[in-house]
């Protein structure tokens, strides 16, 4: 089942066991060649490499708030820290039912969490420990978007609410996804191979 699957009675449960299963599916040891190798958006810290560029650019193109025939589209995001743990993403968007976009998180692969300190660890335990599923990002009010941080030279992959003017208390707020450097060598899928 893919997103553009998820019809009339869009049922979140299939969704949420969709978008786990899928990244339940990615090896836990994957490396970034791989990953890239796989078609997702990889940034490797260590090396300073982004991977399928082209792939993130479509995503956008399909699905952001100004595109005048938003379709549904996926993409899986991996991003490599310092230590080459990957914290992975899997997005997708159908405007089906006032759906709009699904965020699943896997930080599982993530072991940095067993050098906080007790507290830290505890608050942080059910996001390393758990694959997050947020289905509370309807496509009315949010757009994907990758902006430019000069100061910090990065490009931040998000979610970003375009109206919140009907709704009580401002209710949802803008998601950040990912980051990269702007600056990092830009790898395309012929060179991975």
């Amino acid at each position: 089942m893919k997103p553009e699957d998820f019809k009339g009675e869009i049922q979140l449960k299939s969704a949420t066991k969709y978008y786990k299963e899928n990244l339940e599916s990615i090896p836990k040891r994957i490396s970034p060649k791989e990953a890239a190798n796989r078609g997702y958006f990889v940034y490797d810290c260590v090396e300073e490499k982004v991977y399928n560029k082209d792939v993130l650019d479509r995503f956008v193109r399909n699905t952001e708030i100004n595109s005048t025939n938003r379709i549904a589209d996926e993409i899986i995001i991996v991003i490599y820290t310092t230590n080459g743990e990957a914290s992975i993403y899997n997005l997708g968007y159908n405007y089906i039912d006032g759906i709009g976009y699904v965020l699943a998180t896997d930080l599982t692969r993530i072991k940095t969490v067993e050098y906080m300190d007790y507290k830290d660890a505890m608050k942080y335990w059910e996001q390393y420990n758990n694959i997050i599923i947020n289905t509370d990002i309807p496509g009315e009010y949010y757009g994907i978007c990758v902006t430019e941080d000069k100061d910090f030279d990065v490009g931040i992959i998000s979610l970003k609410v375009y109206s919140n003017a009907e709704l009580e208390e401002n209710k949802y707020k803008d998601v950040e996804i990912a980051r990269y450097l702007l600056d990092a060598k830009f790898v395309d899928n012929e060179e991975t191979k």
